[in-house]
């Protein structure tokens, strides 16, 4: 199998990424959701061109992301809260 790099994303003034899920929103569109240090966001972007797609907030340094199955998203944080969130 040979992989090609589509596109890359840095952004120094996010910080270093705790977190990385890759989902589909409600729409079928493929979105990456990331966690950066020193944030109480998860931020989405949508692929293959990163563009921005909103935040998901009241999680702070969330250091574990998951998609699960009818289109939810789970967050835990170092403190050991978890948190979801359903597209809609």
């Amino acid at each position: 199998m040979i992989l090609m790099l589509v596109c890359s994303l840095q952004k120094e003034e996010y910080g270093g990424i705790l977190a990385m899920c890759g989902t589909s929103d409600s729409k079928q569109s493929a979105v990456v959701l990331t966690s950066h240090s020193q944030e109480n966001i998860i931020r989405m972007h949508g692929l293959p061109d990163f563009e921005d797609r909103g935040q998901l907030s009241a999680i702070k340094d969330a250091r574990a992301l998951a998609a699960l199955p009818g289109g939810m998203i789970a967050a835990g944080d170092a403190a050991g809260t978890v948190k979801t969130w359903q597209w809609r």
